[in-house]
């Protein structure tokens, strides 16, 4: 389903900082010798997956505007898998990055064991787009693109 090597990729890509790939890297490694130093029966890179799995949805709502009436209609459709990889380390990533107090591997850390056990503020972005989605459910029927 998901190999390592390839989210771990796509995530640096994301983390990166300004044009540092090898800062990014080491961000992503402190954050997973804490996750190992916290969790010690579990793998890091599995609660890693885990966390991506919990914050991805499955479901967005695009937004068409209608002509006419100068109105808009959110139309919920599904995601490919490729897309839920992108939308889950993007929501991993904003909610670390709102709040700027604490080192950022650690805050990476604490939303990636929280977002594990379903109690992230990732998944909690995550069920509100699923809750938008099942509310507009009666436009699913409309998609043309």
């Amino acid at each position: 389903m998901l190999q390592k090597k390839f989210i771990k990729t796509r995530f640096l890509n994301k983390v990166l900082v300004s044009g540092k790939k090898h800062k990014s890297e080491g961000h992503l490694l402190k954050c997973f010798k804490r996750i190992q130093q916290m969790q010690k029966t579990k793998c890091s890179i599995g609660i890693f997956k885990l966390a991506l799995k919990n914050s991805s949805p499955f479901f967005q709502l695009k937004v068409i505007k209608n002509k006419t009436r100068k109105n808009s209609i959110e139309i919920p459709f599904l995601l490919k898998e490729e897309l839920r990889l992108f939308y889950g380390i993007k929501n991993i990533l904003d909610t670390s990055n709102s709040s700027r107090k604490v080192v950022f591997y650690k805050r990476l850390t604490g939303e990636v064991l929280n977002s594990s056990n379903l109690k992230g503020q990732s998944v909690k972005n995550k069920r509100k787009i699923h809750e938008n989605a099942f509310l507009q459910r009666k436009f699913a029927r409309y998609r043309w693109f």
